[in-house]
């Protein structure tokens, strides 16, 4: 059977990139039993009034004594960095005809900030791009796989043909936005082919920024990289003895038949460069990626260039197909490395392990998981390491680890997923919970001092479209649209449509009435549970939860 490439196809979509920005906005839901302390609270049962009647909330005197809002309010640390806000869309197509013929998904890149006009103009100009020839690679890869899975039959089809893209920030502040694409495609063969590229926009006038506008001189780069090649990987056997004349073919061609291009992103420490399978090397070595930092070679820099201001609290989401940052830990011009390696048991494709590597200094932990996402966190000048492994049912939980340049600390876990994980100040975590019903919620975080997530104000708002009737008179306490108590309360009849608005993930649920006045129920511990003290099987219709 042959083996067909989208060589073409692949080679026009990394090189032709000119714009980006992201961060994922996934559906997967974290577990969340264990994820906080059960918290107590004296709460005041209000009395059910005979005959209900809709009323306007009275809005309570100065003098008037509030209850008090049983969650314990966590003031937001000042933001002085300015990054940009970015979700990540996974778009997906599949042939299938009796088994699957075709599999493929990529990434489009989703601009929040809109006082970034040109930066918008060449994000969506870059998803145009990705979007039209991803779906035309998609469609020649279903046309190829049909063909051979018709011709040879079942037995000799070697499928599903795939192709994917994902995109990694690797910088989003207000200077540049930086990304580098992994991309994977397998056409049959005995393997398949990854490819990587990259985007670095200037974030003010929405162009590409080049090489030479960063490094004083382009010849430098061949022998810094070579020693940090070497350096980084040992055992790489390169295609040349001479690897610097390899790198400064990229700087000089010497002929017109080759004469490649640096795949590189500028990032909050330095330039760091890729190079792909087959690129510098065999297959069998796999990528290779280096940094070449600001602090160990500072005369190759521009002075006034993108440095400064958004490096102190920043987070770079670690490639999936080796896991590996360079990065001088303590500005003291040494470049620290630190890896990620998974350890797979004998059942499937399932990780029973990894290894956090800094420097030669390794610590394992045990798992069990279909995939890890790992990312390398930066806050208030400690640096961490947060692995999150996605287990049954989607779930996601992350082992946080402190870094040092000779050590790596366990820390601990929690429940959750990451969201717009771009910097360490202003991020969200998601999470699943089963309080009256199974739903996921959203909280805005921030690193704290232990290296932890910390949720403002402890809110988690609610995604899912969560609706329950009552079944018998329901006393709430009123709330307005910020979850402030108005210090009033009301009873609402049964027949009574609650939607899901927010909770505090242990003992309050803010639901909204079809009326559109808002309330909060006082949810006890145990199961069933209860609201306001009574059995919810005594106040609800049907509560819904998942398995």
């Amino acid at each position: 059977m042959k083996k067909k490439l989208l060589a073409m196809l692949m080679s026009g979509m990394i090189l032709g990139l000119s714009a980006c920005g992201s961060v994922p906005s996934e559906g997967d839901t974290p577990a969340t039993e264990g994820t906080q302390k059960e918290q107590e609270s004296q709460m005041v049962i209000p009395e059910v009034t005979a005959t209900p009647e809709p009323v306007e909330p009275e809005t309570p005197t100065e003098e008037e004594e509030l209850p008090l809002d049983p969650i314990e309010q966590t003031p937001e640390p000042e933001i002085k960095e300015e990054y940009l806000q970015i979700t990540r869309e996974w778009n997906h197509d599949v042939c299938y005809e009796g088994t699957y013929i075709m599999q493929g998904y990529y990434t489009t890149l989703h601009l929040e900030n809109t006082e970034y006009p040109e930066l918008t103009k060449a994000v969506n100009t870059y998803n145009g791009l990705l979007s039209s020839e991803m779906q035309a690679g998609m469609d020649k890869l279903e046309e190829w796989g049909l063909e051979e899975y018709r011709e040879y039959g079942a037995e000799e089809f070697r499928g599903p043909y795939i192709l994917e893209n994902d995109t990694f920030l690797r910088r989003a502040d207000s200077q540049v936005l930086s990304a580098v694409e992994n991309n994977y495609e397998y056409s049959g063969g005995a393997h398949g082919n990854k490819y990587l590229g990259a985007v670095n926009i200037d974030v003010a006038t929405g162009e590409d920024l080049a090489l030479e506008g960063i490094i004083v001189d382009l010849k430098l780069l061949p022998g810094i990289l070579e020693t940090e090649l070497k350096e980084k990987y040992p055992e790489v056997e390169y295609w040349t003895d001479s690897l610097y004349s390899m790198l400064m073919e990229y700087v000089e061609p010497t002929t017109e038949d080759y004469a490649p291009r640096f795949t590189w992103t500028l990032d909050y420490e330095g330039v760091t460069f890729y190079f792909s399978d087959y690129e510098i090397s065999s297959y069998v070595d796999g990528t290779q990626q280096v940094t070449v930092t600001y602090s160990e070679y500072p005369a190759i820099f521009r002075k006034d260039l993108f440095i400064g201001g958004a490096e102190k609290n920043y987070v770079l989401e670690l490639l999936d197909s080796w896991r590996v940052s360079d990065v001088d830990l303590y500005g003291d011009g040494k470049t620290d490395y630190i890896s990620v390696h998974r350890n797979y048991t004998g059942e499937g494709d399932f990780i029973d392990s990894y290894d956090v590597t800094v420097n030669g200094n390794t610590f394992t932990q045990d798992t069990y998981c279909s995939d890890l996402d790992t990312y390398l966190v930066k806050s208030d000048g400690e640096y961490y390491l947060y692995v999150q492994r996605m287990v049954e049912n989607d779930y996601k939980t992350v082992c946080v680890f402190k870094i040092t340049d000779k050590s790596v600390e366990y820390i601990s876990e929690f429940n959750g997923g990451m969201e717009m994980f771009i910097q360490s100040k202003d991020f969200r975590v998601k999470k699943r919970f089963d309080i009256l019903s199974t739903y996921e919620a959203t909280a805005k975080c921030y690193v704290g001092e232990d290296g932890l997530p910390v949720e403002y104000n402890n809110v988690y708002e609610v995604e899912w479209d969560v609706e329950i009737t009552s079944i018998a008179d329901i006393t709430v306490d009123l709330i307005d649209e910020q979850g402030n108590l108005l210090g009033s309360s009301y009873t609402f009849p049964a027949g009574t449509t609650y939607r899901f608005i927010a909770t505090d993930g242990v003992s309050t649920v803010d639901v909204e009435m079809s009326d559109g006045q808002r309330g909060r129920f006082y949810v006890g511990s145990g199961w069933p549970g209860t609201v306001n003290g009574i059995d919810v099987d005594e106040l609800f219709e049907m509560l819904y939860y998942a398995g």
